[in-house]
Parts: C-alpha cells; sequence; structure tokens
C-alpha cells in the first residue's frame, strides 16, 4: 500500500459526486472512471500558453489525438506553482490539432482512495487526471506531467525503463497508486522520468520540473526508437 490515501485535503467532505459515463465501450481509452464534480466555468484565469503551445506540439507528432472510433487518447498537464493543483487537458478533446484555452481544465481537489476529483473549467478534466495527481504528489519537484500515445516505444520500452504491472489499468486508484510509487523509486534511483503503463496499451508518461525537461525526457526516448 503507498501513502497516498488522505495525501490531498484531509479534512474533505463529501459531496454529491456524478459519475460520468455508465458503461465502457470495447475501446476503454478516454472514458473517465473516477466519480467527478466539475463546475463549468469561463476560462481559466490562470496563465497556461506555455502548456498549450507544448500539448500542440504533442499532437502535431500524434502523440496525443483521436483514434478512427472517436476515442482520444493523450493529456498533458502543469502544476499551478506551490499547489496540488494543476492544469489539464480535458477529456474527449484530443480530436482538436490546434487546442485553445478552451479545452483545458483546473483540477482542484482529489481523494484518491475514494476515487473523487473536483475540478472547474469549460470542459471536464482528462481520464488521467487522477495519476497526474499521483505524480505530483509523489514528488514536489515535478511541474508537467505529459502522458502520450505510441505504441512502438510503449512496445520497446516495456520492462526496459520504469513499467507499471500489466493488471493495472488506466484512470484508476490501482493506477495512481502504482505511479506513485513509481516517481518515488524513479526519484530514490535517479533513473530516466519517464513510465510505461503495461496495463494500458500504448501509454507512455515523462514528468520533469519544466514543460521544457519533461518534453525533452520524451523526444530523447521518440528519436531513439523510431
Amino acid at each position: 500500500m503507498s501513502g497516498l490515501t488522505g495525501c490531498l485535503n484531509l479534512g474533505y467532505q463529501p459531496i454529491a459526486f456524478i459519475p460520468l459515463h455508465l458503461y465502457m465501450p470495447l475501446h476503454d481509452d478516454g472514458y473517465v472512471k473516477y466519480a467527478s464534480q466539475w463546475t463549468k466555468t469561463a476560462l481559466l484565469k490562470e496563465d497556461f500558453e506555455e502548456l498549450i503551445v507544448y500539448r500542440n506540439k504533442l499532437a502535431g507528432l500524434n502523440l496525443i489525438g483521436i483514434y478512427p472510433d472517436q476515442i482520444g487518447y493523450g493529456n498533458i498537464s502543469q502544476r499551478i506553482k506551490q499547489t496540488t493543483q494543476f492544469i489539464i487537458s480535458g477529456t474527449q478533446t484530443g480530436q482538436h490539432k490546434i487546442a485553445l484555452p478552451e479545452h483545458f481544465c483546473k483540477v482542484t481537489d482529489v481523494n484518491i482512495a475514494q476515487n473523487k476529483l473536483l475540478c472547474e473549467g469549460p470542459v471536464q478534466a482528462s481520464s488521467e487526471a487522477m495519476t497526474h495527481a499521483a505524480i505530483y504528489l509523489a514528488d514536489t519537484n515535478v511541474n508537467t506531467v505529459i502522458h502520450i500515445h505510441h505504441h512502438e516505444l510503449w512496445q520497446q520500452l516495456k520492462n526496459i525503463v520504469t513499467t507499471t504491472d500489466i493488471t493495472i489499468t488506466y484512470g484508476t486508484p490501482e493506477m495512481a497508486n502504482a505511479m506513485f510509487d513509481a516517481v518515488k523509486a524513479i526519484e530514490k534511483n535517479k533513473l530516466p522520468k519517464i513510465i510505461i503503463t503495461a496495463g494500458h496499451q500504448e501509454g507512455v508518461f515523462t514528468f520533469g520540473s519544466s514543460m521544457k525537461d519533461a518534453y525533452e525526457t520524451l523526444m530523447m526516448f521518440y528519436h531513439e526508437h523510431q
């Protein structure tokens, strides 16, 4: 059991949460598995122009995008300085090659043990928002998390770099706990800041102290395995 339970807002009060999807299609990717309370608001007030630039770079490489069955994949986030809150690309926004501010959301609170998340903005948070939260919790020096899909990179790096167990699926408390432990191990052993999710096909995560760091880590492995 990792130390995630209660790490965010220990005084959290139960409120009414809304399950976003009542069924799961055969293609699992892109669907939110946590209970979410989304407060729909106008555009976020925070400055996240750099986040949009890097998101669109990744979309240009088809590392963030949408499958033929219209299920989106990939996401990117940025910590709001000196907080546990972060801005993340919204769920089902992969179809936009050029993302705009209205395609992003702010995660304000997460309770991983209860599989619940609070967010606000023009769109709801990505299906991987819980996983991003776990990475930020594991290392206070992390300010950016990137999650992309790339089949060849995933296949070639699986069990070569840090890899989560094949039984753990995306967007779940189990994945959040696994990611928390993986980031701690990477930090302790000075390993590359990249994680392969064996149980989430094509899933690759990188993270770093800045947008540039996380992106350059990804690009180093991406270009090596082209």
